[in-house]
């Protein structure tokens, strides 16, 4: 084996792991539920072939895959070891796409780092207070004398406005964290489950969508650029 093919199995081995398991599924028509993700390793390749282990229902089995015989999207033809890693590239591409996903995964939870994005937060703790005591902003400002001046000093509207999100409070949460609910289920998690991301990111991102709301969007689609 040459020293080249040996960087191309160890490269793929370290850095692209989940693309042969995309092979395994789609290349070699093994069902994802019979296979350990795990297990499939690039064991040998040459400019005709590759080959790859894995274990099936906990048997290892091994599949060779010859280049110019498997279909992708940019009909790559492998005729020296250099053409290897064009060719790589358009079978992940291929594999993963057929499968309805990317080629590239999230590996990666961004938290809030704008002050809008954090104050959601506090908005979100400000909500929760609301829900138990829908006065307590009014009781926390009557016990503070400058809070107290200063308050005095608001436009009668606003405080018109305030006495009504006040007896309103609960209504308008639930109404706020459905909307980033659905946006979640319409949009975070259809491209989180496009990039595989893992379930605790999942999860983490979804914590912060509920939260911050749309405003994640910009920071989530920048993760999703830079996956790989």
């Amino acid at each position: 084996m040459s020293d080249h093919s040996k960087r191309v199995i160890t490269h793929m081995n370290k850095d692209h792991q989940l693309a042969l398991v995309d092979y395994v599924v789609v290349y070699g028509k093994v069902p994802v539920g019979e296979l350990d993700p795990s297990s499939v390793q690039m064991i040998a390749v040459d400019e005709k072939s590759t080959t790859l282990s894995f274990k099936r229902n906990s048997k290892t089995e091994e599949l060779k895959l010859s280049w110019n015989e498997l279909p992708e999207g940019d009909k790559v033809q492998v005729n020296s070891i250099m053409d290897i890693k064009a060719k790589v590239i358009a079978m992940a591409k291929y594999a993963a796409s057929v499968q309805g996903f990317s080629h590239k995964q999230l590996k990666k939870v961004v938290l809030p780092n704008r002050p809008t994005q954090v104050f959601m937060y506090l908005v979100a703790v400000a909500l929760a207070l609301g829900t138990v005591d829908k006065y307590w902003l009014r009781n926390l400002i009557s016990k503070d004398v400058y809070l107290s001046q200063l308050v005095s000093y608001t436009p009668k509207i606003l405080k018109t406005w305030g006495a009504l999100f006040e007896d309103h409070v609960r209504t308008f949460t639930i109404a706020l964290y459905a909307v980033h609910l659905v946006e979640i289920a319409v949009v975070s998690l259809p491209k989180l489950n496009k990039y595989r991301a893992s379930t605790w990111r999942k999860l983490a991102w979804a914590g912060m969508h509920l939260v911050e709301g749309f405003l994640i969007f910009p920071r989530l689609n920048k993760a999703l650029e830079g996956a790989h």
